[in-house]
């Protein structure tokens, strides 16, 4: 929730997610005196690195598959040592 009435925000509203709709950045006041093409392509860079950090995380292979994967190879070498044992 954003307080206050004298903050100065800049939204993104394409953000290329299907989560969200739109990302509202809020100024530092220190740096309300920037110029603000400065601040919209700081915002925009944001919004970019969070998109690619997100994607790099739908790469990888779903926690069940990975569990499968881990329980199946403990089956087998569970059999392979019961088999060399007796």
């Amino acid at each position: 929730m954003i307080k206050g009435v004298n903050r100065q925000i800049i939204e993104i509203k394409n953000t290329n997610c299907p989560y969200f709709e739109r990302i509202i950045c809020c100024v530092n006041p220190r740096f309300s005196g920037e110029q603000k093409q400065q601040l919209v392509d700081c915002a925009v860079k944001f919004a970019r690195e969070i998109e690619e950090e997100q994607k790099s995380r739908t790469k990888k292979l779903p926690i069940w598959l990975v569990a499968g994967i881990s329980a199946s190879a403990g089956a087998l070498v569970s059999f392979i040592l019961m088999l060399i044992l007796n």
